[in-house]
């Protein structure tokens, strides 16, 4: 094939070089035909280094060769190992007359006919272009070469395009593409066999479509988006030319190829979390026939699992949703449900404390894998990926972790690529613990578990079900509305749980850091307050004023965890400072604080544990840390806020910026 039209394409400029010879009328003689980089180039937009030459490559398919505007002969293509330079050759007969016209058609497949010199040719309806070259078939080449006297032996051609190109991406889709349609109205219509959202490449028929509309369908293994665009004034494909476009798919309409799903999950209380809402998600998504299977067992382990289908023990309770509402019968097998119906997706996972440790995995979960394959041969196999601890949990599993979250959401991720994704039986991760770690860095913080582990039935459940949704489906989350029966989310959260799971969805084994973090701003020191601690009786000069950072409209309840609370009712009562240890807040520090304000000094004995008491708010105005204050305590960290704790607008809480200031003393 030609390589990649970002490697190049060019007129190749040769000449026709004539035998002197007479050739006996009827005699077949073969002609060698030369092909070989010349100084004539064709522009292709913003050119690249300046030149797109053609090169030539060992897998170039044949070539169409007429004399004459004649029947073309068919030959093959040799190409040099540089791609500078190809040949091929045809033998033809002589017919006794002087001066003959060769024409060259590339690739031969392209030939439909030829008359007075003008090629009819076919560009195919479906291409499979390359990440950086369109489809060889589509990449349509002519060539004319007029000689004098009798057929030479050699004839070199001077190439030109007949084919347009086009390149183009589709924007805010990441999804288990299969093809990619063009409808370009009046029956041109073109199918892209590709995997890839981005630099699908394609050839075509010249032609102008300026202000013209055409049809975008993007064919997934599980349903089809389909979006009309229109053209700018003045677009064009031009012959030898590429044009280059981008189309946004976000809000693009999605329609499942089946009315009808089923799903099935070999789980426990994580699974109950994440598909609380599913259903109804899956009735905005365009699916009229649902039914969703849940085989629960509390906290069941791979190793439970295997040994329940091994033993046929009749130990789940098995949830179903068929018409919006869940029910549940006890004492159901797993082999049963397995065999109940023909599932379109199977769900498993590892119980969520062993969910990081691989060595915990086989042989149970081939076991359990491999009754899958055998009683669902038809569906698609899904690993759930579960979610990391709030930091403060109080579970005992989180010790194997050492109660540290990214460490534990660390091991999750690695575990799916070695012991997942290494085995190529699954079809895809839903990852929910990425979802729930991209969430954990918006505003609403590390809040999003009702007991330190299982998802709060708010936010948590809404965003564990939307993962599903997206990763299933891949429908576009926009028109979905979320909002669970019997809560209330703002718009803003909205927004951030939507975010988390798209990210999720494009990079679903790395955190992506939310496009509305935590308000996070800095202490701004004010005069005043170095003044009253000057007036205190404290040297300034002995003494440095701490730097620290606050997080807006967010306040620490050391009963509950180290976790940041920040949508709260009354979270805009308050601004948070960051974590202190003895080490950077040591006694002998003085704290400084202005009239009319409060503060209350949070404490932990560590960040993963909770609080037994907690410390009233003070509106002392000068206070010096002793060993007393500190004592017991490994973490500290305040909640600032107006007197009488008023709510704040957005101007009055950059007020508490300034309300507290905090002297260390120099070493």
């Amino acid at each position: 094939m030609k390589a990649g039209l970002l490697v190049s394409l060019a007129a190749l400029s040769l000449t026709a070089a004539a035998s002197c010879d007479r050739i006996p009328v009827a005699r077949q003689h073969e002609i060698r035909f030369e092909a070989t980089q010349a100084e004539t180039r064709t522009s292709f937009t913003e050119p690249q280094d300046g030149l797109y030459p053609v090169i030539w490559t060992a897998d170039d398919r044949s070539i169409s060769i007429s004399l004459d505007s004649a029947t073309p002969l068919e030959a093959a293509i040799h190409a040099s190992e540089d791609g500078q330079t190809a040949w091929f050759s045809a033998s033809f007969t002589d017919d006794g007359h002087d001066g003959h016209t060769f024409y060259a058609l590339s690739p031969a497949s392209a030939f439909a006919g030829i008359t007075d010199g003008e090629w009819s040719y076919t560009v195919p309806e479906e291409q499979t272009p390359t990440a950086t070259s369109v489809d060889p078939a589509a990449m349509v080449l002519c060539a004319t070469a007029t000689t004098p006297g009798a057929l030479p032996d050699e004839v070199r051609l001077s190439f030109t395009h007949l084919t347009a190109y086009g390149c183009f991406s589709l924007l805010n889709l990441n999804t288990d593409i299969q093809s990619v349609s063009l409808d370009f109205g009046d029956g041109n219509t073109l199918t892209l066999r590709t995997t890839s959202p981005e630099s699908i490449w394609f050839g075509i028929r010249p032609m102008d479509v300026s202000g013209k509309e055409a049809t975008i369908r993007v064919k997934t293994g599980s349903g089809s988006y389909v979006k009309d665009i229109v053209f700018p004034e003045g677009k064009a494909f031009e012959a030898g030319k590429i044009s280059h476009f981008t189309v946004d798919m976000a809000g693009t309409a999605y329609e499942p190829d089946s009315k009808s799903i089923s799903i099935l999950a070999i789980g426990n209380s994580f699974s109950i979390d994440a598909m609380e809402y599913l259903y109804a998600y899956l009735k905005q998504a365009g699916y009229e026939s649902i039914f969703l299977g849940n085989l629960y067992i509390g906290g069941c382990s791979l190793e439970k699992h295997a040994g329940n289908i091994t033993n046929g023990t009749a130990a789940y309770t098995y949830y179903t949703n068929s018409s919006g509402t869940w029910s549940s019968v006890e004492g159901r097998d797993a082999l049963s449900a397995l065999k109940s119906r023909n599932w379109d997706y199977v769900s498993m996972q590892q119980a969520s404390g062993w969910s990081g440790m691989p060595d915990s995995y086989e042989p149970y979960l081939s076991t359990v894998v491999d009754s899958v394959k055998a009683y669902c041969p038809d569906a698609k196999r899904m690993w759930h990926q579960t979610w990391a601890y709030q930091a403060n949990s109080s579970h005992s599993d989180f010790t194997k972790y050492g109660c540290v979250q990214i460490r534990m959401y660390d091991a999750i991720v690695e575990t799916v690529r070695t012991k997942i994704l290494a085995r190529g039986d699954f079809d895809f991760v839903i990852p929910c613990g990425t979802a729930i770690q991209n969430l954990r860095t918006s505003f609403i913080g590390d809040t999003v578990t009702r007991d330190g582990y299982h998802m709060s039935y708010q936010i948590g459940r809404v965003a564990t079900a939307l993962m599903w949704l997206k990763q299933i489906s891949g429908c576009p989350l926009d028109d979905i509305d979320i909002q669970p029966s019997g809560y209330s989310l703002t718009a803003r959260q909205v927004a951030a749980i939507k975010d988390a799971v798209k990210k999720a969805y494009a990079q679903p084994l790395a955190v992506t850091a939310a496009a509305d973090p935590p308000a996070l701003t800095w202490h701004e020191p004010d005069p005043a307050l170095q003044q009253v601690f000057a007036d205190a009786g404290y040297d300034p000069g002995a003494y440095r004023e701490l730097p620290y950072s606050l997080t807006l409209h967010a306040f620490y309840n050391s009963t509950g965890g180290s976790g940041l609370t920040t949508t709260a009712s009354n979270s805009d009562e308050f601004a948070a400072t960051q974590f202190f240890s003895k080490e950077n807040l040591p006694v002998g520090s003085v704290l400084v604080l202005k009239g009319g304000y409060q503060y209350r000094p949070e404490k932990w004995t560590r960040l993963s544990a909770k609080t037994s008491d907690r410390p009233g708010q003070t509106q002392v105005q000068v206070f010096a840390i002793t060993d007393a204050w500190w004592s017991g305590n490994a973490y500290r960290a305040f909640n600032l806020s107006k007197a009488g704790n008023p709510h704040l607008t957005d101007a009055e809480m950059q007020s508490l910026r300034s309300c507290l200031s905090i002297f260390v003393p120099v070493d």
